[in-house]
């Protein structure tokens, strides 16, 4: 009888099943709750942050295409500029003499060249404005969805 009687004071000291798993238990709900409500309030700054690109910065990207196009299509007229030289060459190496030659090609290949740096220029210019648009974008958009802050840690 007496160790039945420690047996159970032993059990009743030492055995906490029930309030253990009681408490995992609320741990566990609380943890669920608390974690459905961050993901949640992320997934509707997400959507906020979307919206907000799509009303604001479609019409830049599209501002953009139409400045690439004209571009590319100055870029394409130096090209064909480039490409006529050589018939440039032919049609006047009967009239003149070589010095004349060498003098207004050289002007010309001066013209073609200042025309292609310049577009370039303007290319690079334009390169960076717009890579300085969308970092800034992103960095915009990272800030509103606290991805840096999310993910990283």
């Amino acid at each position: 009888m007496w160790l039945k009687d420690v047996s159970k004071i032993w059990s009743r000291l030492f055995d906490q099943k029930s309030v253990v798993n009681g408490e995992v238990g609320f741990f566990a709900r609380e943890f669920e709750e608390k974690r459905g409500d961050t993901e949640i309030n992320h997934l509707f700054k997400t959507i906020e942050g979307l919206t907000e690109l799509k009303d604001s910065h479609l019409n830049k990207l599209k501002e953009s295409e139409e400045i690439l196009t004209d571009t590319q299509l100055k870029i394409k007229k130096g090209l064909d500029l480039c490409n006529k030289f050589p018939d440039l060459e032919t049609n006047y190496k009967q009239d003149l003499s070589i010095s004349q030659r060498k003098d207004r090609h050289k002007y010309i290949w001066d013209e073609i060249m200042n025309e292609i740096s310049s577009n370039y220029s303007q290319i690079n210019k334009l390169y960076e404005k717009q890579e300085l648009e969308a970092k800034e974008a992103y960095q915009l958009l990272e800030s509103k969805l606290g991805v840096n802050n999310m993910y990283l840690n």
